[in-house]
């Protein structure tokens, strides 16, 4: 997966003979000078959808010259008899081309493997045709050959200008700058440039800055080009975005329905869930006995329901050509998260500025964090487009062990239905594990959102859980093996853990699949809750077996049960109406809701570690209860409270509450609440 290397100033100068194979790296033969002959394989590409065939021949032609720094030359992992020439980063190969002084000056000692494209090819056409098929990294490509085969200014000014809308659809934002800017500059210099260039030019590197997270300078780009173009609609509507984003970054103030209708796999696969950062009263602090030494803390006390962190994702991984094997922690890695390592090195090959950001995050035992970023860095940074591009240098060591560490796999019941993506976030990474956390994250495509769960004091740390709902004993193994491998250290786990795989097996002896109490559910649920003699039997299974499960958790376990939660709401659903009520109660009571109750009026002191949804739904079924009792403030009572309680999770008004509740308002009949428990002042 990874090799190790210190560079010395060495380099490799070879050149391809054979089409590319990608399998978990590419691979293809090359040649050096002498005529000696390897198997070179390059691996972490971020290749945007290409695959083996004609496109990947395009773009790692046979007979194209590269310069490898710090050539790594090892056996390969299946055959230890053969030995291949490994490349672990992009930053470490380059592209030589013909009119290079070195390419020049060499001598092959066998003839070229193909005919070189003539210097009179029209790389403007063919990036055009690219970009149209919208292959937009072969694009690329066209328009970086077409800069290094001619002087022309003007045809410079086009290639230069055309490369920065293709860079800014592959991701490559602050290159998509540079280029935008050195096309401003060539026209200030009176070189001749299509019509509208000058727009043209501000209007992508507008794009470019916003996609780059400094949406300060791309609000006053999009500023600048209605100055120029007071009826460009474009630049309009992008300001008035950007002004809103930053808006709601200031207030945290976001549209959150609007966000959750977004969540779709389609919508974080096309990166569109766009909204800006926003850090509320916490800050990194270094906290002794914390992985990496450090962790998130509180600067003045909050509420249960404050918003803590809205962060759109450093990097996102999606899918690899295969799972790798880390020889360094011993652990299998997902598709996305090898994805992920690509993608935080195509981030640096572009930004190279960015990567002291990436390197002060937690990366294991191993690597000490390389300093200590503060909450919002990110967006604040300094990039000068003017100067001439840093060379960028992935340490692809550090960069794996970072997402192994600090990436976040996201879980197949928040993403249902869609392979788990892993996400890398600059400030959420610093947040420390506990499994009842006093505050709660929740992931809207590739944008985490954390909100206090319960009233944290100022100078304490804030904790999230780093897996969602109740992952199962061997699921939680498999998140925390790098971790934790001798067990998750928070308290709950350190009273509860020695007992956790014995308590999981009773409670699916007891309420799980093939157990009388399934069964008997199962029956009620065939028939439609109407056949009493059905009813009378699962209650009289769910009254003796419901001890038992609340017996499973050991001694001094502590008031939060997650696993007692449905079994309440079972039992809950066959009793008198008062009784219901209370069985309700407990069930919020244990998966950590905690209630502030004054004459007709109840607060949310805590929001649930687990079943958040399901909560705000059982709060709704109380206040119904109460009004078939004929108890009318308490009916009111907890259908406000189950409002309150929406927007401590989600932070929803009330609008928004009623609009995402209308189904289980329907079912219950509590239409009239709508209007009648409307508070004064939105929430």
């Amino acid at each position: 997966m990874r090799a190790s290397k210190t560079h010395k100033g060495r380099y490799l100068l070879c050149r391809i003979l054979t089409v590319p194979i990608l399998t978990s790296g590419m691979t293809m033969v090359v040649e050096d000078q002498d005529g000696r002959v390897e198997h070179l394989s390059l691996y972490n590409l971020d290749l945007h959808g290409v695959s083996n065939g004609p496109d990947l021949d395009t773009l790692f032609p046979q007979g194209a010259v590269l310069v490898i720094r710090e050539p790594t030359y090892q056996t390969e992992p299946r055959d230890t008899s053969k030995f291949v020439i490994r490349v672990e980063s992009p930053t470490d190969y380059h592209f030589l081309p013909p009119q290079h002084p070195l390419t020049r000056a060499v001598r092959w000692a066998t003839p070229a493997p193909v005919k070189p494209r003539p210097a009179s090819s029209d790389y403007k056409a063919l990036g055009n045709g690219y970009f149209a098929e919208k292959k937009d990294l072969l694009a690329v490509k066209a328009y970086s050959d077409g800069l290094d085969a001619t002087d022309d200014p003007a045809l410079r000014l086009v290639l230069a200008l055309n490369r920065a809308i293709a860079r800014v659809r592959v991701g490559a934002f602050v290159s998509a700058c540079r280029d935008s800017s050195d096309v401003i500059a060539l026209l200030s210099d009176g070189v001749s440039g299509p019509p509208r260039a000058v727009e043209k030019a501000m209007l992508r590197r507008a794009k470019a800055l916003e996609g780059a997270r400094l949406l300060t300078r791309a609000c006053e780009e999009y500023r600048r080009i209605t100055i120029f173009e007071p009826d460009n609609e474009e630049a309009k509507a992008a300001r008035s975005r950007i002004e809103g984003m930053l808006e709601a970054s200031r207030t945290g103030q976001y549209d959150w329905l609007h966000l959750r209708s977004l969540d779709l796999p389609a919508t974080w696969r096309n990166g569109t869930l766009n909204v800006a950062d926003f850090f509320g009263p916490i800050k990194v602090a270094a906290i002794e006995g914390r992985k990496g030494g450090r962790g998130i803390v509180a600067t003045r006390n909050i509420k249960a329901g404050e918003l803590l962190l809205v962060e759109k994702a450093f990097a996102f991984g999606l899918d690899a050509s295969s799972k790798g094997y880390d020889l360094g922690t011993d652990l299998v890695l997902s598709a996305s998260r090898i994805g992920l390592i690509a993608a935080v090195v195509s981030k640096i090959q572009d930004d190279p500025a960015c990567a002291k950001l990436v390197y002060s995050l937690y990366a294991g035992p191993k690597f000490a964090p390389l300093g200590t970023t503060p909450l919002g860095a990110y967006q604040d940074r300094d990039v000068p487009f003017d100067d001439a591009a840093p060379v960028p240098f992935a340490d692809i060591e550090r960069i794996q062990n970072i997402a192994i560490y600090s990436g976040v796999e996201l879980t197949q019941f928040e993403l249902v239905g869609s392979p788990a993506p892993t996400g890398l976030w600059l400030g959420g990474s610093h947040f420390n594990h506990d499994c009842m956390p006093n505050a709660a994250v929740r992931h809207q495509g590739d944008v985490m959102i954390v909100r206090a769960r319960s009233p944290i004091k100022a100078g304490a740390e804030v904790f999230i859980s780093h897996h969602n709902q109740n992952p199962g004993i061997d699921r939680q193994k498999a998140l925390f093996a790098a971790h934790f491998p001798d067990g998750c250290p928070c308290d709950h786990c350190r009273i509860s853990g020695g007992d956790a795989a014995e308590h999981l097996a009773k409670v699916a002896a007891l309420v799980g699949e093939g157990s009388e109490w399934a069964k008997v559910k199962a029956e009620l649920v065939a028939t439609d809750y109407k056949d009493p003699r059905v009813a009378e039997r699962a209650l009289k299974v769910y009254r003796r077996d419901l001890p038992k499960v609340e017996a499973a958790y050991p001694r001094g376990h502590g008031p939060i049960k997650p696993d007692l939660f449905r079994p309440l709401q079972d039992v809950a659903e066959l009793v008198p109406d008062e009784e219901a009520i209370q069985l309700n109660i407990r069930a919020f009571a244990s998966v950590g809701a905690e209630f502030k109750y004054s004459a007709n009026d109840i607060d949310v002191v805590s929001t649930p570690v687990v079943y958040g949804d399901m909560t705000m739904s059982c709060m709704m079924t109380v206040a119904y209860l109460h009004g078939r009792l004929h108890r009318h403030a308490g009916e009111h009572a907890w259908f406000k409270a189950a409002a309150k309680m929406c927007h401590a999770i989600e932070g929803y008004d009330y609008d928004a509450f009623c609009k995402r509740s209308v189904e289980v308002v329907a079912t219950l009949g509590l239409e009239r609440l709508v209007e009648a428990c409307r508070p004064v002042v939105q929430l």
